[in-house]
């Protein structure tokens, strides 16, 4: 066996998280941009397509850490594109753990916008979570693309936290993206079962894109999730104890402003806070809605 394998191998080995998930050096050396220890792997006989304990590849490692070479020589080699993994658990209770994932969806979380396109070009899939996170990385070219493929921008993902691509474009505030998936048949109603595309503006307290949605018929008074929230709820629901004063109070006003529904304030300190915001909205002072 090559030096360079054994050096590879013995640091794989010292890596006790990978081991312990079933990382074999194929994946390792795709993790860490090794394309001369990848390539002597795939020489010797390395399945590229094979996967560790919670189904991830070397491809959707490589992807991940943005290694285009070791990308296209997974590729190269027959690595399978469209694989996808299992949910890979929490080791906190109360916190959720890592969703499942492809290739295609690790390069556009990390940003690696040209190793996506290798990929796509290379046949990867355009679903649902993969277009709903190109919704976040500000690239028109790429959503373009994924949507003459036949991406569904109203096709939900299976994530809590990226439904769709408007609604992560609504969180980050980012209008140009926002303008561009309104054009292009992007449903600023569409009701998840836990959000709305306002309601995930409301959330990323960007109150700019509030307004832009609202002005291109986002329906400020739509309910979701099992409770039947509304945004200015969740508005209120975020501003208590907010980090974000300014704001969070910019982004009430323009609910309050553009007839939201106040009935679902429900809280006695919620009441109090909308009363002050209502007489700021004609008084030239600022309310004080903390405490």
């Amino acid at each position: 066996m090559k030096w360079n394998i054994l050096v590879g191998f013995l640091v794989f080995l010292l890596t006790a998280c990978d081991e312990k998930e079933g990382v074999t050096p194929l994946m390792f050396a795709a993790k860490s941009g090794n394309t001369i220890e990848l390539a002597e792997l795939i020489a010797g006989g390395a399945n590229v397509n094979e996967n560790s304990d919670y189904d991830w590849t070397a491809l959707m490692f490589a992807s991940s850490a943005g290694h285009e070479d070791a990308v296209i020589l997974l590729i190269d080699a027959g690595a399978d594109v469209n694989l996808t993994s299992i949910e890979v658990p929490s080791a906190f209770s109360t916190v959720g753990g890592y969703g499942p994932t492809s290739a295609l969806s690790e390069a556009i979380t990390e940003g690696h916008l040209s190793i996506a396109n290798i990929l796509i070009d290379s046949g990867a899939a355009i679903d649902a979570n993969s277009l709903a996170l190109a919704g976040g990385q500000g690239s028109i070219p790429l959503l373009e693309r994924m949507v003459a493929l036949g991406g569904n921008l109203n096709k939900a993902s299976d994530s809590e936290f990226h439904r769709t691509a408007l609604n992560v474009a609504a969180f980050k505030g980012d209008i140009k993206i926002i303008n561009w998936l309104l054009d292009n048949g992007a449903d600023p109603n569409l009701v998840l079962p836990n959000s709305t595309s306002l309601s995930r503006a409301v959330r990323g307290i960007q109150p700019e894109a509030v307004e832009f949605l609202i002005d291109h018929g986002a329906d400020p008074n739509l309910t979701f999730g099992s409770a039947g929230y509304t945004v200015l709820y969740r508005a209120f629901f975020g501003y208590i104890d907010s980090y974000n004063y300014s704001r969070n109070l910019k982004v009430i006003k323009i609910l309050l402003k553009n007839g939201s529904n106040q009935d679902p304030i429900i809280n006695n300190k919620q009441r109090y806070m909308l009363e002050l915001v209502k007489k700021s909205l004609s008084a030239s002072y600022e309310p004080c809605l903390s405490g």
